[in-house]
């Protein structure tokens, strides 16, 4: 047994080392997304109503009053005793968004990486009306427990722009605040806990004439999301993203304020065994899955007439 070790270390040694550090390495195991449920939530008054606000449930105790100020809520004055609402979180909607790899691996190495990665996606469904004054919306992972806990929410404000046409106007997006307990995607161990990063992308679908349209913006990534192993006590940590990264104007199309407009929010989880070029990877996957199937079909054809030529 110990030769056959020797042999087996000796050929990863030939493969080099890289191979080694992502097989002996420890790791932070991710959720496993079974039964998990998304909702997109407007940040609006009520959010930060009660004794174990719905605030307080996907981002802890984080000053209320400050991020309800850069969310552009009016909340009343501190003293005021505010009355209990449900946490909306626990009714969930949506699904899930699964898998990088379409097609099976056979080595262990390609298994962990893939591990590494994961998506979802959720969306919210409203009018160009609803999108006229800045605000914001929570982006959310919830568990499949009998109590369901928020597993990562995503604060992201949403502003509009002044594109010169009325038919077609536009909004930017910008993450402000990342609470996490466990990811989708694996990644190392670092003491108690792991880092992920997070790429971030919003695609506006809307009906121009009649005909269904859909963009999306260039993806945002933001590094450093701490994570936990999953398991009824994990731990809220909360990352305040500093800088103000808004995206690219996101247009859409809407002839009045009662046009229906779609907001995808795609979020792909990348642990740090994802291996080389994670990073590009994980925004052309945000991006790929807020567009949808006809991006990524587009993208294959290209991608095939390239190897034909």
């Amino acid at each position: 047994m110990r030769n056959q070790l020797l042999v087996a270390v000796s050929l990863l040694a030939l493969g080099g080392c890289q191979s080694i550090k992502i097989l002996m390495t420890d790791t932070v195991e991710p959720a496993s997304g079974e039964g998990e449920k998304t909702r997109v939530i407007p940040i609006v008054v009520e959010t930060f109503k009660g004794n174990g606000s719905q605030w307080e449930q996907l981002f802890g105790t984080a000053d209320q009053y400050a991020w309800a100020n850069k969310c552009h809520v009016s909340l009343p004055d501190r003293n005021l005793e505010p009355a209990p609402v449900p946490a909306a979180v626990l009714t969930a909607v949506g699904g899930v968004v699964w898998g990088l790899a379409v097609d099976a691996v056979n080595s262990k190495i390609d298994e962990i990486q893939e591990r590494s990665v994961k998506s979802w996606a959720a969306t919210w469904t409203g009018t160009r009306g609803g999108l006229k004054v800045p605000q914001c919306f929570a982006v959310v992972r919830v568990s499949a427990e009998k109590v369901p806990k928020a597993q990562m929410a995503i604060l992201f404000e949403i502003k509009g722009v002044n594109t010169g046409n009325a038919n077609a106007p536009a909004v930017q997006w910008a993450p402000l605040l990342v609470a996490s307990r466990t990811s989708l995607a694996l990644t190392k161990r670092e003491g108690e806990v792991g880092t992920i990063g997070l790429s971030l992308s919003v695609a506006a679908k809307s009906f121009k004439e009649g005909e269904f349209t859909v963009k999306a913006s260039d993806p945002i990534s933001v590094s450093g999301i701490v994570v936990s192993t999953p398991g009824e006590n994990a731990p809220l940590h909360v990352k305040s993203v500093t800088d103000d990264q808004y995206s690219d104007p996101l247009q859409f199309y809407a002839k009045d304020d009662a046009a229906s407009v779609y907001l995808k929010f795609a979020i792909v989880e990348s642990g740090s065994m994802a291996g080389l070029n994670t990073k590009a990877k994980a925004e052309f996957k945000a991006w790929t899955d807020a567009l949808g199937p006809v991006a990524a079909d587009a993208w294959k054809k290209k991608l095939t007439k390239a190897d034909d030529e």
